[in-house]
């Protein structure tokens, strides 16, 4: 299901979109789309004066055993005469298979953000703050880039030689360091980014293992037993899943994992993440991401979310 959120001109109320789908490439333009930007369903919200590109659901679900219910936000969409006006549209060389959409409109405090988790619930996060620090394993800075919501996206350079040179995934750690106020014992990571069309290319080299065509690929898939769990571990190890490792006692966990979004519009993504009790002012985070896999635009986190 894909769930989108809008708020209205008085920040009071949000809008979810929802979907049930999967989607398959056309055999025969498989190349051509896996190679330039292969994509899911594109949801256009109306502004009150044109349909605007608000979403792209349902990445990775290229088969009828990869289907999955997926959520997204519509930040743009606005109601006219008492109506909301979405369009679905597909427009590359794909057929994508529609099980189910609905529209939830939910309100929720001023001021607060409504970010949905991977199962489709809302949360009101309360006062998100940007990180104190975000550094890159190799040191560069990104605090200041990947503070705010301003479309303003960091990626990571990506060398070709490097990495068919290397069996391993060529993945990026970011570090984050936020600021735990006293009392509190969960942390709401709210990632905003997308996928690049790189990581459309690592579904090529994914399906690539079964030494098939792509069209045959995709029916191997179809049959294999346990291939949802198979592939998105598979995603996780290669960065176009992120990893969200949570540092305890001097050393890091995983905790969750932020889904991908696809190329075409920067999405929401939402962690919850239990803390253990404090030993400290500061929660320490690390995002494992795929090298150039990724546009991050922002990273914030709440510690509480807004009362009704």
């Amino acid at each position: 299901m894909v769930v989108a959120y809008k708020l209205d001109p008085q920040d009071t109320s949000v809008v979810f979109f929802g979907i049930i789908a999967g989607v398959v490439l056309l055999a025969g333009a498989a190349c051509a789309v896996v190679l330039s930007v292969a994509s899911c369903p594109y949801i256009y919200s109306f502004d009150g004066h044109d349909y605007r590109l608000d979403a792209e659901p349902l990445a990775g679900s290229l088969t009828k055993s990869l289907e999955r219910t997926d959520y997204v936000r519509l930040d743009h969409l606005q109601a006219e005469n008492g109506f909301y006006r979405i369009r679905q549209a597909n427009e590359l060389r794909e057929i994508h298979y529609t099980d189910q959409v609905s529209l939830l409109i939910t309100d929720h405090p001023r001021g607060s953000i409504l970010v949905p988790d991977s199962e489709g619930r809302p949360y009101a996060l309360q006062s998100p703050a940007p990180p104190r620090k975000a550094i890159l394993a190799d040191g560069t800075d990104l605090t200041r880039l990947v503070s705010f919501a301003d479309n303003r996206t960091w990626q990571k350079d990506f060398d070709f030689l490097q990495a068919s040179a290397s069996d391993q995934p060529l993945l990026d750690e970011i570090n984050l360091e936020f600021q735990r106020p006293p009392g509190t014992d969960t942390l709401y990571l709210w990632f905003r980014g997308r996928n690049t069309p790189l990581s459309s290319f690592l579904l090529w080299q994914y399906l690539k293992r079964y030494n098939f065509g792509f069209a045959q690929a995709l029916n191997v898939l179809s049959g294999l037993v346990n291939v949802k769990d198979r592939y998105e571990n598979r995603m996780l190890r290669e960065g176009a899943h992120i990893q969200v490792r949570l540092e305890e006692n001097g050393s890091y966990e995983t905790v969750g994992r932020l889904r991908e979004v696809g190329p075409a519009v920067i999405g929401n993504r939402l962690a919850v993440i239990p803390l253990g009790p404090p030993t400290g002012d500061t929660v320490r985070l690390k995002l494992v991401l795929g090298r150039s896999l990724w546009e991050v635009d922002s990273i914030q986190a709440s510690f509480a979310l807004a009362e009704p």
